[in-house]
């Protein structure tokens, strides 16, 4: 990471504890910032950051070229004083228009079984906990977003997508993960009572 990123990435940092630390009081005043606090001071139990991987190459593997800089920035959140880190990816639905039979785990989209047990490996040796949140995407017309979904037979698709949820709460399991998102943004496929 270069020294601009670092000066950025700390900036941003500041900003942040200067914004969470100008919260509104109970008059509805937004309280005075004198200081930004100490970096051992944590006004939360968990702060943490998000990390979203759009494709198998954000997951840099040992040997490839950008593997130290994915390394050192874990490290510098643990400088930073982040205790909480959740990761999200999308798992593929196969076909045009799908119905939801077919999750594929093999698109460039999703981690791999390798790639997922060696970021968790990376994120608990520095203590972070962890937070899972597995979602979908799906090549259809207009946007490939969970929130327009809609599956021309729900009842597949619930059941496949619990197949889904089963492989990586497994995995999650196995890995030290602390919490698994199970559904959200999921708009068009929980408006009927049914589910």
């Amino acid at each position: 990471m270069t020294a601009s990123t670092k000066a950025i990435t700390m900036c941003l940092l500041m900003i942040t504890a200067t914004n969470l630390a100008g919260c509104a009081s109970d008059d509805g005043e937004a309280a005075p910032v004198t200081h930004v606090p100490p970096i051992d001071v944590r006004p939360f139990e968990n702060q943490g950051v998000g990390i979203q991987f759009w494709n198998r190459e954000w997951m840099p593997a040992e040997g490839d070229s950008t593997r130290a800089e994915f390394v050192e920035s874990l490290d510098l959140l643990t400088e930073m004083n982040v205790n909480y880190v959740h990761i999200h990816f999308n798992v593929r639905i196969s076909g045009e228009q799908p119905n939801g039979v077919f999750f594929d785990r093999g698109a460039d989209i999703t981690l791999t079984e390798v790639q997922f047990v060696d970021l968790m490996a990376l994120l608990n040796e520095r203590g972070f906990a962890v937070n899972l949140k597995v979602g979908f995407w799906h090549p259809g017309p207009g946007w490939g977003g969970m929130m327009e979904y809609q599956p021309s037979d729900v009842d597949s698709w619930f059941d496949n997508w619990g197949q889904e949820l089963i492989y990586w709460g497994a995995l999650a399991e196995q890995t030290g993960v602390d919490a698994l998102d199970v559904a959200y943004e999921m708009s068009k496929l929980t408006t009927d009572p049914a589910y």
